[in-house]
């Protein structure tokens, strides 16, 4: 069956969206090289060939990766705790939510959403319902999906593809607010086809070709790390891949330093220089335990010297490995002592709240974009077991440092002494309102004596 004049255009689009590129960089490579990054497979770009060829092997294993903390830091503060409805007296929602962020496993799932979006600066989920009518959350691959937003409706996706290889055959389906298509190579396909041609309608048993969307809604969703107005997704790793490429260049040298400072050159002066049948100067030194170097009177009268060349220290390597250290805990915001930066032993939890105070900011600020977007994935959730016109909030962990016991209660008493609010300073802190209510009552009658009578069931007030 010909592909209609829509579908081609569809097609085109979708291609053509997939192979964009940046800065005359595709998708495809860009996504790769901040996945080699964060794997520690770091191309040596500053070593010439000659370098690589006697010592790339074995330098290569020694590269220090510090692409994967910047991503997995922010990763691990991204901890949904559930999703509460905006209207507080509908307490079914929420347990619906927890239902169906249970049986998709999202408790692992969401953690592999929040680790691709800071490393590719993107990541996406496709809800759709399975065989017996339940939402199906599908976490899928960045460089996989490709959407397009309205124009004027900020946020709003008009349609959304989805590129991936199956059976050696390139598949293809777009999806609309009105309609889902799938498509297929006609051939086998090594790479990507180029053009709507190689594609037609492709459809099984259980699946048509072109499905109606009931749901009046495309059903991806994108997560989008540190993106400005009109633009793409931002990886953590950008401004990061080039400190950690000097680094590793101060690992290599500083390795390649203690090589040849591993063979001390030595030098002799004033000895006559012995020649073999071709010319070659023969060396009259052998290295080795129980042997002794002789050298016999030079011609002339020269006195012969030895000496050996001062080793090159550590110190300009040292200090370049910590400059790069330092920039990229700079430029990720996590604090110094995470990169062994700190001098002054393991910092308190009052301390870690003031050097994390900026990576707590960039935690709050990706919970708020992910919150929403969450929000609408389980709306259409909802949507597709037929409750509509919910409005969701995410609920997160909380990314700010803990204190320590004692900091804590410092911290109430400073609090009180200034509000006097004891009984929100007590439930802050996790005491129910019950326990509050007996810790007044004891304070009360510690002051006033036994005339205080205690508080019992019967003397709470009916309500009205």
């Amino acid at each position: 069956m010909a592909l209609t004049i829509e579908q081609q255009a569809e097609i085109k689009w979708a291609l053509g969206a997939l192979g964009a590129s940046s800065g005359g960089i595709s998708r495809g490579t860009l996504y790769q090289t901040y996945a080699d990054y964060y794997n520690g497979d770091h191309p040596l770009l500053f070593a010439s060939a000659k370098f690589l060829e006697t010592f790339g092997t074995t330098f290569r294993a020694n590269t220090e990766n510090l692409c994967k903390m910047p991503v997995d830091i922010l990763a691990d503060l991204m901890q949904v705790e559930g999703f509460a409805a905006r209207n507080e007296s509908d307490t079914t929602t929420p347990e619906i939510t927890a239902e169906i962020w249970r049986r998709n496993r999202m408790d692992e799932r969401a953690g592999q959403i929040h680790k691709n979006a800071p490393l590719f600066g993107e990541s996406y989920v496709i809800v759709w319902p399975d065989a017996e009518g339940e939402p199906v959350i599908y976490p899928n691959l960045p460089g996989n999906v490709v959407v397009e937003y309205h124009s004027e409706q900020l946020g709003y996706i008009i349609r959304a593809a989805k590129y991936w290889t199956e059976n050696e055959r390139a598949r293809l389906t777009i999806y609309t607010p009105e309609l889902i298509t799938r498509y297929r190579s006609r051939n086998k396909a090594n790479q990507t086809p180029s053009s709507a041609g190689a594609f037609e309608l492709y459809e099984t048993e259980t699946v048509p070709a072109e499905q109606a969307n009931p749901y009046g809604k495309v059903p991806v969703f994108r997560f989008v790390n540190n993106a400005g107005v009109g633009s793409s997704g931002e990886s953590e790793l950008r401004d990061i891949i080039p400190p950690q490429d000097r680094l590793n260049k101060g690992l290599c040298d500083m390795l390649l330093a203690a090589e040849y400072s591993a063979y001390p050159q030595r030098y002799a002066l004033g000895i006559d220089i012995k020649y073999d049948a071709d010319g070659n100067a023969i060396n009259p030194f052998v290295s080795g335990p129980n042997r002794m170097w002789v050298i016999e009177g030079a011609a002339g009268g020269t006195t012969p010297s030895i000496g050996q060349l001062a080793p090159h220290g550590p110190e300009n390597y040292l200090a370049l490995i910590a400059d790069a250290r330092m920039s990229i805990a700079r430029i990720s915001g996590i604090p110094p002592h995470y990169f062994g930066m700190d001098t002054g032993g393991w910092p308190s939890g009052e301390s870690l709240k003031t050097s994390s105070e900026r990576l707590t900011r960039k935690a709050l600020d990706r919970q708020a974009s992910f919150g929403n977007t969450w929000a609408d994935a389980m709306r259409f959730c909802l949507q597709i077991k037929g409750v509509a016109d919910v409005e969701l909030e995410t609920l997160w962990a909380d990314p700010t440092p803990r204190l320590s016991e004692l900091e804590s209660w410092q911290a109430a008493q400073a609090e009180l002494l200034v509000s006097g609010a004891r009984d929100k300073v007590l439930a802050d802190r996790g005491y129910s309102q019950e326990q509050i209510d007996d810790a007044n009552d004891a304070r009360l009658s510690a002051a006033l004596g036994d005339g205080f009578p205690p508080r019992s069931a019967d003397d709470e007030e009916e309500p009205e």
